[in-house]
């Protein structure tokens, strides 16, 4: 499970720029204060960083409407073509 702290730790040892992914569902729900924790960590990503982690040999699904779902780690999921949030998640970090 992870609280905001642990959220926001977990995301800050992402070796990704924090301009190619976003906090989605449970874990936005956290950082926003609508709920305590989250079972996992689930991303939208930029094209480019979906294309790289592909690349890279990481575990792809891919969905229907063509949105890429990769397992980067244990509860730890990120996804392609998931609307980008108007707050980027970088205005969380001094908010903790």
């Amino acid at each position: 499970m992870f609280d905001k702290y642990s959220l926001v730790q977990r995301l800050q040892e992402l070796p990704f720029s924090k301009e190619e992914y976003w906090v989605v569902a449970g874990g936005a729900m956290v950082l926003h204060g609508f709920r305590l924790q989250t079972q996992d960590i689930d991303l939208g990503c930029s094209t480019s960083l979906a294309d790289r982690l592909e690349q890279q040999g990481y575990a792809v699904t891919y969905c229907e409407d063509g949105t890429r779902k990769i397992l980067y780690k244990r509860h730890l999921i990120l996804a392609s073509r998931i609307a980008q949030p108007v707050m980027p998640f970088i205005r969380f970090l001094g908010k903790i």
